[in-house]
């Protein structure tokens, strides 16, 4: 099977597999006493994938994770007869627990042999689509964001830990003694979740330092004049951009700083903020809020090092500071018409040269704190 990377689905694309919700609907059709043998049927184990081990684990895993997401939703519901609500939330809860049972067989059975670093990942981070001509993907990380998406056993377990935290430290894993292209996929290997979460904080810290810069420092022209790039601050002009690029993250409360700064700068153009007007007091507000934030917040880290910290989207903030230098050329190219897979190839050639050399530079400015 070809090497997956980060570009592309893991699931390989002459592999074809069914959906989660069919298999979901199949399970639901079952008598409880079934579900004890569910680990081993062949809802869950489909013959598509017989002859891929990893990707059928995955695939079981991420099925059984789903049916326990919609079991627990249903002991939800809300009922005006008590008795239907206390009997959905038993029925719930039995179905849980036999489900519960059934992942930790399938996960302890897969880890009965050698597992290389490739395997684990690909059992928990490879994507299968939820319904047919549908959009959306489920990983078994996806499931394993909150406490009760599932089992304490296997949320705490030490292998799961250990994969997610060599995923923040080193990327996802690859043999790279089996590549084509060996010096490329090392330089594309240098843009770990690590690396570039370093990068993003380095971002909001001269984000930060701009804006305080700006407040105190008002410049003395208030109007930008479009016909003449001369009058038109740098400084403005990068604080725009970061509060934009920082602002297209993931839609988060966390996001609110990069906003307020961004819309205190577009509904008061052609003119910039300044200390007269209300534009201002908003980008002092923000500066108060990005304040507030960073000191309320509680950044844990894991006990191999001061600049280890992860979760299930480890990178995927860290990417999104860099949408403007990257995405929107492939979406101009998009509507222009261009083929796909010439995006594809041009998004990764902006990527290497914009993100890649900064990259480069933190992980050997790194090395001496790793």
């Amino acid at each position: 099977m070809e090497e997956p990377s980060e570009e592309t689905a893991l699931l390989a694309s002459n592999i074809s597999s069914p959906t989660i919700s069919s298999a979901v609907v199949q399970i639901a059709t079952l008598e409880l006493d079934a579900f004890d043998e569910l680990h081993s049927s062949d809802i869950i184990r489909p013959p598509e994938l017989i002859n891929h081990r990893t990707l059928q684990v995955a695939y079981s895993l991420v099925v059984l994770l789903s049916f326990r997401a919609k079991s627990r939703k249903d002991g939800m519901q809300s009922f005006n007869n008590p008795w239907d609500r206390w009997k959905a939330e038993k029925d719930a809860k039995t179905i849980v627990n036999s489900i519960d049972s059934s992942i930790q067989r399938v996960w302890t059975s897969f880890l009965d042999g050698y597992c290389k670093p490739q395997d684990i990942d690909n059992v928990l981070w490879t994507p299968f689509r939820v319904e047919d001509g549908g959009e959306k993907y489920l990983r078994v990380v996806d499931f394993l964001t909150h406490p009760s998406q599932a089992s304490s056993e296997f949320l705490a377990h030490r292998l799961v830990y250990f994969s997610f935290l060599n995923y923040w430290k080193n990327g996802f894993s690859k043999d790279f003694s089996r590549s084509r292209n060996y010096l490329r996929d090392r330089y594309d290997a240098l843009c770990t979740p690590k690396v570039l979460h370093a990068i993003e904080l380095i971002v909001q810290i001269l984000f930060l330092i701009l804006l305080v810069s700006y407040t105190l420092h008002p410049p003395n022209r208030a109007v930008i004049y479009a016909e003449t790039l001369e009058y038109i601050g740098w400084g403005e002009a990068i604080l725009v951009f970061l509060s934009l690029a920082l602002s297209l993250r993931k839609p988060s409360f966390f996001n609110t700083p990069f906003y307020l700064s961004f819309l205190a700068f577009l509904f008061f153009l052609p003119s910039v903020p300044s200390p007269e007007n209300l534009s201002f007091v908003i980008v002092v507000g923000s500066i108060s809020f990005f304040v507030s934030i960073a000191l309320s917040s509680s950044f844990t880290s894991p006990d191999s090092g001061a600049w280890d910290r992860y979760s299930v989207v480890v990178g995927i903030t860290a990417r999104a500071a860099f949408f403007l230098l990257i995405r929107i050329p492939t979406f101009v190219f998009k509507k222009l018409g261009i083929a796909h897979t010439f995006m594809e190839e041009f998004e990764r050639l902006v990527w290497r040269i914009t993100v890649g050399p900064v990259v480069a530079i933190v992980k050997i400015i790194a090395i001496p704190f790793s």
